[in-house]
């Protein structure tokens, strides 16, 4: 997993007003893949778990969080947008 954490600035601010300094936290993850091995989902519910306290941590503080990875999860009702199947 990647953390960043950065302080940045309205470019803009309204007339008459300061810039606004807005904290943000940048969260990359790549969780563990093979989603039919009842092992790997047992792994990848552990990091959900750790990547919630991390979350929860940073939010805490007072600081936005984006989150963005491969969560290799998928849904066997909702077909992603190429119709990829779990391996």
């Amino acid at each position: 997993n990647l953390v960043m954490e950065l302080d940045i600035f309205d470019c803009k601010p309204e007339k008459g007003t300061r810039r606004k300094r807005r904290k943000i936290a940048i969260i990359g993850a790549h969780l563990k893949a093979r989603t039919r091995c009842k092992r790997s989902a047992e792994i990848r519910s552990v990091q959900c778990a750790q990547l919630a306290e991390i979350i929860n941590s940073f939010s805490i503080n007072g600081r936005s969080v984006i989150l963005a990875g491969d969560f290799n999860e998928f849904d066997k009702e909702i077909v992603d947008f190429q119709k990829n199947v779990p391996i």
